[in-house]
C-alpha cells in the first residue's frame, strides 16, 4: 500500500469522492433510462393491444406467449433497478466514508461548532419504479385478457 501524506491525502480522498458522486449522477440517468424505456415499450404495446386486431382474437396460445414476453421484460426492468439500488446504497456508504476522512462531519473541523455536512436521510426511489413496473404490468395482462 502506497502511504499518502499531507495534501496529496487530501487530494485523493476528494478525487474518490467526485468519482463517487459522478457515480450517483450517471447512475440516476440510468435508471431513468430504464424506466422511461420500459414505461415507452408498455404504452406502445398497450396501446397496440388495444386496437381491434386479428391478434387479439387469436388463440389463447398468442395471448400467453404476450402475456410472457410483457411480463419477462417486467422482470428484467424491476432487476435491473433492484441491483441499481443496491449498488446506489453502496456508493451512499463510500461517500459518507469519505466525507468522515475529509472531516466533513467533524464538529469544528472547518467552522467553528459546526460541521461541514448536515444530517442526511437516505431517501431512494427505487420502490416507486417498482410501483409502476407492476401497475404497468397488471395493466397489460388485464388488457391482453380482458380482449
Amino acid at each position: 500500500m502506497i502511504e499518502l501524506e499531507g495534501n496529496l491525502k487530501f487530494e485523493s480522498l476528494k478525487f474518490h469522492l467526485e468519482q463517487q458522486i459522478q457515480n450517483l449522477r450517471n447512475m440516476t440517468r440510468i435508471d431513468l433510462q430504464i424506466l422511461t424505456g420500459y414505461m415507452t415499450l408498455q404504452m406502445a404495446l398497450g396501446g397496440w393491444l388495444v386496437r381491434p386486431s386479428e391478434t387479439m382474437q387469436a388463440a389463447i396460445i398468442v395471448r400467453i406467449g404476450l402475456s410472457l414476453v410483457d411480463l419477462t421484460l417486467s422482470v428484467v426492468a424491476a432487476w435491473l433497478l433492484r441491483n441499481s439500488r443496491l449498488r446506489r446504497e453502496e456508493v451512499i456508504a463510500t461517500v459518507k466514508n469519505l466525507n468522515q476522512a475529509l472531516g466533513y462531519e467533524e464538529v469544528g473541523a472547518y467552522i467553528e461548532g459546526k460541521k461541514i455536512n448536515s444530517d442526511t436521510k437516505v431517501r431512494l426511489w427505487c420502490n416507486l419504479y417498482l410501483a409502476c413496473i407492476v401497475t404497468a404490468a397488471i395493466g397489460i395482462q388485464v388488457i391482453i385478457f380482458a380482449s
